[in-house]
C-alpha cells in the first residue's frame, strides 16, 4: 500500500498548475498556497508558496496613447491613468492621500472620474503622490501619457496587486492591503527562520566531514 500523504496533490506534468491549494502538509501555514510552487511534480511537499504566486501576478493594463473612444471625457482618462499608476506603485487610496498630501475623498473622486475641476495645488499633490513629473496631469487630460519619475516593481507584491485591482471601497481596500502585507511579513519571517536553520545544518555537516577527514590523516 502506498504511504504517500493523502492530502498531497496528485502528480502533475509541466507546466505546473498554479492554482490554490489547502496547505494540509504545512502545519504552520493557514492561508491558501500555490499547488504548482509548493509541491514537486511527483507530489512531494516543498516550501509553501502563498497563492497567488508570482506566476499568476496581475499586470495592470497599458494606458493608451490616444483617448479611448469609450472614455472620451478627459476626467475619465485621468481616472484610469491615476488608478493604474497607484496599482503600479502598490499603494492604497489612503496612502496616495497621505503622500500628497491630499484629501482621500479627492483621490476617490479622481479615480471614479467624478472630480469636475482640479485646483493647482490638487494637481501638484496628485503628481507628487503618483511620482509623476510636473505637467503630467494636463498631458493625460489632453490625451497623452504621464511622465513617471520612477518605475517600481508592478504592484509591489502579487497579493497587494490583486486587492488593488478588485476596485473595492477605500476602507475595505486599506484593511485588505494591511492584512496581506502582514501575512507576507509572517511568511518572510518563516522563510528566514528556515534559511537560518538550513545554514546551520550545512555548517554542522561541513564540520563533521572535516573531522572525519582529519581523523584519517
Amino acid at each position: 500500500m502506498s504511504r504517500r500523504n493523502r492530502s498531497a496533490p496528485p502528480a502533475h506534468s509541466a507546466p505546473p498548475f498554479h492554482d490554490p491549494w489547502v496547505p494540509h502538509d504545512f502545519p504552520n501555514t493557514t492561508a491558501l498556497i500555490c499547488r504548482g510552487c509548493s509541491y514537486s511534480p511527483e507530489g512531494r511537499p516543498l516550501t509553501p508558496v502563498p497563492f497567488p504566486c508570482p506566476a499568476v501576478a496581475v499586470t495592470p493594463p497599458e494606458i493608451p496613447d490616444q483617448p479611448n473612444p469609450d472614455q472620451p471625457n478627459p476626467m475619465d482618462r485621468l481616472a484610469r491613468a491615476a488608478r493604474n499608476r497607484r496599482i503600479v506603485l502598490g499603494l492604497s487610496q489612503r496612502q496616495v492621500a497621505e503622500r500628497g498630501p491630499i484629501a482621500k475623498r479627492t483621490v476617490v473622486s479622481v479615480e471614479n472620474g467624478h472630480q469636475e475641476r482640479l485646483q493647482d495645488r490638487t494637481i501638484t499633490a496628485l503628481e507628487r503622490a503618483l511620482e509623476w513629473d510636473t505637467g503630467s496631469v494636463q498631458r493625460v487630460l489632453d490625451g497623452g501619457k504621464p511622465v513617471v519619475l520612477s518605475t517600481p516593481p508592478i504592484g509591489g507584491t502579487p497579493e497587494v496587486t490583486v486587492v488593488l485591482e478588485a476596485g473595492l471601497p477605500a476602507k475595505a481596500e486599506t484593511l485588505l492591503v494591511a492584512h496581506m502585507s502582514a501575512r507576507r511579513a509572517d511568511m518572510e519571517a518563516v522563510l528566514e527562520g528556515e534559511a537560518r536553520m538550513l545554514i546551520e545544518q550545512v555548517r554542522a555537516a561541513t564540520r563533521a566531514a572535516r573531522r572525519v577527514e582529519n581523523a584519517h590523516l
